[in-house]
């Protein structure tokens, strides 16, 4: 059985280089799936869709370093794994697995690997039955269950005054108590919000003009811009 499993995890591993494309995983539908998952400030709530490709709508950003991840199961009774799958080496194979088994405990963090630079990597979350995954190459035959793909992007650690030098962005007003302003002339792809700690509170896919603060508390943020040219990152205080 075990030479069977290692031949067929080695026709997958073949196909995916020579095509230069991810598996697009074999799935049946099941009474358990993935719900939601969350990624630092990052939150999708799904449904049983057997398998969604999310990788080129939705961007999970994290800081290099530690990053917390739930993965919430709707699990009909039965025992099942969790599974999140990243490529590291962007070279179409899933090489890192965080893994629980039988619904006991799992992963509550995404833990960014010394050496890994900022950038772009494919994710796969995946839940599966915990009587039948050991009989299959996860992560592109799941069987009964669920798969989803999202990009992960892991953020470039950038001094504030050095990028703040380069592109100028005003915040306006600062101190601020119910709307910060956005004044610049770049349109920036993705805009993070971070407490004092580092940690991504809040994060938008577009670029905006204006960031509601009412309902956060007083303190001092940051807020990191992010374009295909540079990252610019700066702080502002809520009142």
């Amino acid at each position: 059985m075990r030479q069977i499993i290692c031949t067929l995890a080695s026709v997958f591993l073949i196909s995916n280089i020579a095509s230069a494309q991810y598996c697009i995983p074999t799935v049946s539908l099941s009474n358990f799936y993935i719900s939601e998952i969350s990624v630092g400030a990052y939150t999708n709530t799904t449904g049983n869709d057997t398998y969604s490709d999310y990788s080129l709508t939705d961007t999970i950003f994290i800081q290099p370093g530690s990053n917390s991840m739930n993965m919430n199961v709707v699990t009909a009774g039965y025992n099942v794994d969790r599974y999140a799958y990243i490529d590291w080496n962007n070279d179409f194979v899933f090489d890192s697995i965080f893994m629980s088994i039988e619904s006991i405990s799992y992963p509550t963090s995404i833990d960014v690997p010394a050496g890994i630079t900022s950038g772009s990597y494919r994710i796969r979350f995946a839940v599966g039955d915990h009587n039948d995954h050991h009989l299959l190459p996860f992560p592109c035959i799941i069987n009964q269950g669920e798969a989803e793909d999202y990009t992960l992007t892991v953020l470039p650690l950038v001094g504030i005054k050095e990028a703040s030098a380069v592109i100028k962005v005003n915040l306006f007003p600062n101190p601020v108590s119910n709307i910060l302003n956005i004044d610049s002339d770049i349109t920036f792809e993705s805009i993070l919000i971070l407490n004092s700690t580092g940690k991504i509170i809040d994060s938008f896919n577009y670029s905006i003009k204006s960031i509601p603060t009412s309902e956060m508390p007083s303190g001092v943020y940051f807020i990191k811009f992010i374009s295909k040219q540079k990252t610019v990152t700066q702080k502002f205080v809520k009142q």
